[in-house]
């Protein structure tokens, strides 16, 4: 996985070696293996893409419906706000 600041293009690797790393003639290149550190919050970001990814399509005509009868002032709902609360935060 790559992540990228927004509008900042991506550089190869290659690129960012120094010369100092590249051969010196006569001498054999060995190849060195690169290390990736991918920080706790790419990890996270990861996480919320997936559980995205694995979400169901919005259902936008129920969605209207709802929106409707809120703004109407004649939506009643029997969920408990801080249970649907904590739940949203315990997937996360």
């Amino acid at each position: 996985m790559k992540i990228n600041p927004p509008n900042v293009p991506s550089v190869p690797v290659s690129t960012l070696r120094s010369r100092d790393a590249a051969p010196k003639a006569g001498e054999r290149s060995e190849l060195r293996p690169e290390r990736v550190e991918v920080s706790d919050a790419a990890r996270f970001v990861e996480r919320i893409r997936e559980a995205v990814r694995k979400e169901e399509p919005i259902r936008t005509d129920e969605v209207e419906r709802v929106r409707a009868a809120v703004q109407a002032g004649t939506y009643e709902s029997s969920v408990d706000l801080d249970e649907m609360v904590n739940r949203l935060l315990g997937d996360l």
